[in-house]
C-alpha cells in the first residue's frame, strides 16, 4: 500500500479543485507551509508528482489530472461509508434515509409504501425517517454514491448492479396520458394511426437513451411508432407540459395532485412490460435501521401478480 494519509489525500483534492494553493489553504482551515507540506508527503508517498508548480501557480500534471479524477469520487464514498458506519453504532443518531421519485406524491402506487414506512415508524418511534424526492438521475446518484440507506423506486428506474438487493413491492398501471383538450382525447380508446403523429414527452431515467428505447418499445406494442421524444427532468414538469401542450406520455396515473381533472388517461396492459413498485438497498451498506425496515417488507405482496418471482 501507498504511505499515504487521508489528510493528504484531502489536501491533494482541494488543491486540484481550486489549483490555487492560498484558496485551498483557506477551505481546508491550514496555513499555506502545512498545506504545502501535506502535497510534498503525498507526492512522496504515490511515487510521482501531480502538480506543476511555477511563479504563476500550479497546475495539474496528467498524472494528476487522472489521479484527480479518479480518486474523488472514491475519496467521498469512503467518508460517507465511515460516517454512516459511525451512525449506525451512535444510539442519539437514529435515522432512516430514504430517496423517492417525484411522484411519490403524485400517484397512488406509493401508498403500500406508505403505510409500510407509517407501521415502521410506529414500531421505531425513535428513528428519524428522513426521506428525499428527487428525479430519477438524481435519485440514482444518491443511491449509487450511499447517500440514503434505501431507495424506493420504478424497478425500470435502476441500473443493472449485482450488489443492489430489492424487492418487488406492488404493480402499476401504465397509461397513455393527455390532456382532455387534445384531439385524440376524444376517442374512447387509442388510436395508434394518430398517435404516431404525435410528440411524446417522458421523464428521464439514468440513461437518456435506454430511456427513449423503452417507451419505443412500448409504443411498439400498443402498434405504432412516435414521431417524436422529449425528455423531460421531472414528473411536475410532465404534468405541467401535457397540461399545456398537445403532447402525449406514458406514465402513471397523477391522480394525488390533479384537482383540475384536465388529463385524461387510458389504462395499458402490457404484460411483457409490467412496472413494479420497488425497494432497493445495497447489502454490503445496510444500516441498522435500514436492514429493521427491509426486514418488515413482506415477501410476497397482494399486490403482484401471481406469476411474478
Amino acid at each position: 500500500m501507498y504511505n499515504i494519509t487521508f489528510q493528504q489525500i484531502e489536501a491533494f483534492l482541494t488543491v486540484g479543485r481550486y489549483l490555487n494553493m492560498s484558496r485551498a489553504a483557506e477551505s481546508l482551515y491550514i496555513s499555506q507551509p502545512t498545506l504545502s507540506k501535506a502535497l510534498q508527503r503525498f507526492e512522496n508517498g504515490i511515487g510521482f508528482t501531480v502538480f506543476n508548480r511555477n511563479n504563476k501557480g500550479v497546475s495539474l500534471t496528467p498524472q494528476g489530472e487522472y489521479l484527480l479524477n479518479a480518486m474523488e469520487s472514491l475519496y467521498n464514498n469512503m467518508e460517507k461509508a465511515i460516517t454512516t458506519a459511525k451512525e449506525m453504532s451512535t444510539a442519539e443518531s437514529k435515522k432512516l434515509r430514504v430517496v423517492a421519485p417525484s411522484s411519490y406524491d403524485a400517484v397512488e402506487d406509493y401508498s403500500l409504501l406508505k403505510q409500510y414506512l407509517q407501521d415502521y415508524a410506529e414500531k421505531y418511534p425513535d428513528v428519524i425517517v428522513e426521506k428525499q424526492l428527487f428525479d430519477f438521475r438524481e435519485l440514482q446518484r444518491q443511491f449509487e454514491f450511499g447517500e440514503t440507506d434505501i431507495a424506493f423506486t420504478h424497478s425500470f428506474a435502476l441500473k443493472k448492479d449485482e450488489k443492489v438487493r430489492f424487492k418487488y413491492i406492488s404493480e402499476y398501471t401504465m397509461h397513455l396520458a393527455m390532456s382532455k383538450k387534445h384531439p385524440l382525447a376524444a376517442y374512447d380508446t387509442p388510436q395508434p394511426d394518430k398517435l404516431s403523429e404525435q410528440t411524446f414527452y417522458i421523464v428521464a431515467q439514468q440513461d437518456e437513451a435506454a430511456s427513449k428505447e423503452r417507451l419505443i418499445r412500448l409504443c411498439h406494442k400498443i402498434g405504432f411508432t412516435p414521431k417524436r421524444i422529449e425528455l423531460l427532468d421531472n414528473f411536475p414538469t410532465l404534468i405541467n407540459v401535457l397540461r399545456e401542450t398537445s403532447g402525449v406520455s406514458i406514465c402513471a396515473r397523477f391522480s394525488l395532485i390533479n384537482p383540475k381533472d384536465d388529463i385524461r388517461y387510458y389504462p395499458l396492459r402490457l404484460d411483457e412490460e409490467t412496472a413494479y413498485i420497488v425497494v432497493a438497498w445495497y447489502e454490503d451498506r445496510l444500516s441498522r435501521q435500514a436492514r429493521n425496515f427491509v426486514k418488515m417488507l413482506p415477501d410476497n405482496p397482494a399486490q403482484l401478480r401471481s406469476d411474478k418471482k
